[in-house]
């Protein structure tokens, strides 16, 4: 488990020591039958006091302190309260939004349509509220509402939101699935904290998630086709955040029907302690100008820039299709991208680049101290003669370490590259380079763009342990769950470095036979 991970469960722990004694919420039932219930629908009356499902009220209007409000399975409501009458939420008396069977023919999450299609009245605005949770409702917003599903943002200077869960839940058709703000959105302003988004279906918004408060967890979502026009992201980590993390969300198809030429999980700003783990980036969308990026941390044209302690490690990301980069890293110190795995099944004319980490040369300080180990790269096809299966620059200064990693391809390109450098010296760059492996089936042309071949490297004192052999990955599909293991007899088995490998695999796998493998998978799990 991650060490950030340890500590956001830490600190929950802490805060949940510290709550007072909840009282027994107090329980309303409500019942609609609009256009979209299911069959056998019975709508409550709002001349019931909501008090138990025989007695639930046809719509809500109020919330009060303390409540848990039931909206019936198979239901179909339009909003008809405030989208602020949420923030009576207290720590001691905390209000719920969750669902309840009324038929045995409803089993459907009720379905909730937005009527304001503007900032300022969303479904769920929570600016001050305390302890609230939404769990088990679909949320619509018909793909022509520019207000998001549900609002965390500060209410003022010394208020803010905390304590808030957000589960279960649909949210589709909107401009932002869910957006998460701190006050004016700038750097240091007051944050939301302690925010849980977890297992919820995040669709068909002009973005999925637009995030940027502290201490939050995103967990187990599904995101697929958000994305519209110059917004073309299923996940947007925005100005500044403190102690965020992004673990086993599955997320496709950025774009909104549109072609790739976006990033599916985009990054701008300045932010400490971001964890990027265990999540799937599917992209399957063909190539619009360039293609597109699975996951992209970079400056973004903000001030102050900088990704300080950042961890991307064990995501697969599968860019088949227009993909152009897999995993892009800038701008970052003491960083640690790692047990990653890339996959690019190249079938448009774009460049593909398995991993790019560095700077983007503008006059800013490039990556520092970052950690580049165990991961692969995995590319079939494409057309372009510059492949790169790993484009790392930096300052020199050997602040960075790169070793572990492994590079596949089929293409039948003149001249991939197994690694790029830009032109700045192995030695000065990196503390270590080493066991890394390489391999084109078609044929060994470029080994870098300093050195043409791997001997030549080793001559110049670095990558004395690397390997230039065929892996033998097994091909990542659909139905291994875009995998590339280690087959019987790879080179890569037990060849990762003795010492600095990371204790796991990109599945939390343990080292076998005592040392780990190249490549983010290894053999025997």
């Amino acid at each position: 488990m991650a060490y950030h991970s340890i500590k956001l469960q830490l600190a929950a722990i802490a805060l949940s020591l510290c709550a007072p004694a909840l009282a027994a919420q107090v329980d309303r039932y409500v019942c609609n039958c609009l256009s979209g219930a299911q069959s056998g629908c019975a709508a409550g009356s709002n001349s019931n006091d909501g008090s138990t499902p025989a007695l639930a009220k046809q719509t809500l209007t109020t919330v009060a302190a303390n409540e848990r409000w039931y909206f019936c399975k198979g239901g179909s409501f339009t909003q008809t309260w405030s989208g602020s009458a949420w923030n009576v939420s207290t720590l001691a008396n905390p209000v719920t939004a969750t669902s309840y069977t009324a038929w045995a023919g409803g089993t459907n999450k009720p379905l909730i349509t937005a009527t304001a299609t503007n900032d300022g009245n969303e479904v769920f605005r929570i600016t001050s509220a305390v302890g609230l949770t939404v769990d088990g409702l679909d949320i619509n917003g018909g793909k022509t509402n520019n207000a998001p599903a549900v609002y965390i943002g500060p209410a003022s200077a010394s208020v803010a939101p905390s304590r808030i869960t957000v589960q279960n839940t649909n949210m589709r058709g909107f401009g932002h699935g869910a957006y998460c703000t701190r006050l004016d959105g700038t750097p240091g302003s007051k944050s939301p904290t302690f925010i849980r988004l977890l297992d919820n279906r995040i669709t068909d918004n002009v973005e999925g998630l637009l995030v940027g408060c502290d201490d939050a967890l995103y967990e187990g979502n599904y995101l697929y086709n958000n994305g519209n026009g110059s917004s073309l992201h299923n996940i947007y980590v925005d100005n500044s955040s403190s102690r965020v993390t992004f673990r086993n969300n599955w997320i496709e198809k950025q774009g909104r029907d549109q072609a790739c030429i976006g990033t599916s999980f985009v990054g701008h700003g300045s932010h400490t302690d971001l964890v990027i783990e265990y999540n799937r980036v599917i992209e399957t969308l063909a190539a619009g100008d360039g293609g597109c990026y699975g996951i992209q941390i970079s400056y973004g044209g903000y001030a102050p820039v900088g990704f300080t302690r950042l961890q991307v490690r064990g995501n697969i990301v599968v860019m088949a299709g227009g993909g152009s980069t897999g995993i892009e890293v800038n701008d970052c110190v003491d960083c640690v991208v790692e047990d990653n795995l890339v996959y690019m099944p190249v079938t448009a004319d774009v460049t593909p680049i398995g991993f790019f980490v560095g700077g983007e040369n503008n006059g800013r300080p490039q990556s520092i101290r970052a950690i580049i180990r165990n991961n692969t790269v995995y590319t079939t096809g494409g057309n372009p003669p510059d492949h790169k299966g790993y484009w790392v620059t930096g300052p020199s200064g050997g602040t960075y370490q790169f070793y572990g990693n492994a590079y596949y391809s089929t293409s039948a390109s003149a001249s991939p590259y197994c690694w790029r450098h830009s032109g700045s010296a192995v030695s000065t760059v990196f503390g270590t380079f080493d066991y890394n492996i390489c391999y084109r089936a078609a044929g060994q042309s470029n080994w870098s763009d300093l050195y043409a071949t791997m001997s030549a490297q080793q001559s110049a004192g670095t990558c004395l342990n690397c390997k230039n052999t065929n892996p033998l990955l097994v091909q990542p599909t659909v139905d291994n769950n875009w995998t590339a293991k280690l087959n019987s007899g790879s080179p890569a088995i037990d060849a990762g470095h003795p010492s600095l490998s990371g204790p796991t695999d990109q599945a939390g796998c343990p080292i076998q036979n005592g040392r780990r493998d190249m490549g983010a998978f290894e053999r025997g799990c």
